[in-house]
């Protein structure tokens, strides 16, 4: 049965990793690439001198302020190093919360088997004892059935015991999924907010300085 809790913290494991090493890191890339995109496509959009010739905008002031555009990247850079420093506590303590689990089912089996092994020694003598007068007994009454009794039935596992098994793996594995996007995926941090001010004011510097002609 505790087969079943294994295959569960391999899963969790691998999923774990895949998440941090792989998904979060892809998702803040694409993010970050198609923000920029569609930022650029808004800025167009809205361009005061086509769509709202009353929309007034000091182009020179935003395509040649560097001072601003360094600070918003600066403060993006800082932003982007506490984002990273953020995951990383939240990947050690879901890490931790695994090794924990882990290491409570490898005491409670190696408990389980450790009794089990003291409650047989204890009573060898007694079960011994009693298996040889019972030999005896049935070898006097029945002789011609003594190989019957050396040969024990195998045993079957019913078909309810797996389909227990089977539920009981897959409400773990539900369980499982439901905190892990509780308490992992939704505190993940794609992206700060010092980033996406840095992105927007950059894309709209962009088109302004390859669209219009700065005096």
């Amino acid at each position: 049965m505790y087969s079943i809790f294994f295959h569960l913290l391999g899963l969790a494991l691998l999923e774990i990793l895949f998440y941090f090493y792989y998904i979060g890191p892809f998702e803040h890339n694409v993010f970050i690439r198609t923000f920029g995109r569609s930022m650029g496509g808004l800025v167009e959009k809205i361009d005061a001198s086509e769509d709202h010739p009353d929309y007034i905008v000091d182009l020179k002031n935003i395509t040649q302020n560097d001072e601003l555009i360094l600070k918003l990247q600066n403060d993006a850079d800082i932003s982007e190093k506490r984002r990273i420093k953020i995951n990383g506590e939240l990947f050690n303590s879901t890490m931790n919360i695994w090794y924990m689990a882990f290491g409570t089912l490898i005491g409670l089996i190696l408990i389980y088997h450790l009794v089990k092994y003291y409650y047989k020694r204890f009573n060898t003598n007694r079960e011994r004892s009693q298996s040889i007068e019972m030999v005896n007994l049935n070898t006097e009454n029945t002789p011609n059935n003594y190989e019957e009794l050396d040969k024990p039935e195998p045993k079957k596992t019913k078909w309810w015991v797996k389909g227990l098994s089977y539920i009981l793996f897959g409400g773990l594995v539900l369980f499982f999924e439901y905190v892990f996007f509780q308490y992992c995926v939704l505190k993940y941090h794609i992206i700060t907010d010092e980033q996406i001010q840095y992105l927007l004011y950059k894309a709209g510097k962009d088109y302004l300085t390859n669209t219009y002609i700065i005096e």
